[in-house]
């Protein structure tokens, strides 16, 4: 979600910045004004209150300035930060009984994992959402599962489902997850059941 807050923002400040500088641009060429390219695009009342204010207005121009960097430099480490808090990623040796020139290891990021479990999650068929976190290391793993399924679900089927998927994230991780709370919701009730 953060990732596609961050995008939309820093798109929107993409916009206005080229907003901005289109309107520089025709200003210059005299197709928003009429006079020479030489005028100034505020009018001279703008310009006189700017005068008046002396130090005042450069002062608050910089603290707006200062306020828009530390903005951007949190939205930029915001987007370059990777995975989600408290996730672990798992590396893993490839063919290590193989022949030397394929042995090595196999790193997979955390939220990479958790996206897979979550798909593996809603392919089960009265499954409509299912959200996941997980923290911790893989022989130490967490994992925290919330999912919505239709309200007519056969739970019992449901639960060996929710089953055959952990063990298909065992076997890629190769350890069983260390502690699981998976919450069923169903669609249309209020009362979450614990499976």
């Amino acid at each position: 979600m953060m990732d596609r807050c961050n995008r939309i923002l820093w798109s929107c400040i993409a916009v206005a910045v080229l907003a901005v500088g289109v309107v520089g641009l025709l200003a210059g060429m005299d197709v928003i004004r009429s006079g020479s390219g030489h005028t100034t695009l505020l009018p001279q009342q703008g310009v006189r209150l700017w005068q008046q204010a002396g130090t005042g207005a450069l002062a608050g121009l910089a603290a707006v300035g200062l306020a828009l960097s530390l903005g951007g430099a949190l939205l930029v480490r915001a987007q370059l930060a990777s995975g989600r808090p408290g996730t672990a990623g798992l590396e893993v040796p490839s063919h290590p009984d193989g022949p030397p020139a394929q042995r090595g290891r196999t790193a997979v990021s955390g939220p990479t994992i958790e996206r897979g479990f979550e798909r593996d999650l809603r392919r089960i068929p009265s499954v409509q959402r299912a959200r996941v976190r997980m923290s911790g290391s893989a022989g130490r793993l967490l994992i925290v599962a919330r999912i919505d399924v239709v309200a007519d679900a056969n739970i019992q089927g449901l639960q060996g489902d929710i089953r055959n998927a952990i063990d298909r994230l065992t076997s890629t991780n190769g350890a069983p997850p260390d502690a699981i709370d998976v919450t069923i919701r169903l669609h249309g009730r209020r009362v979450p059941r614990v499976a």
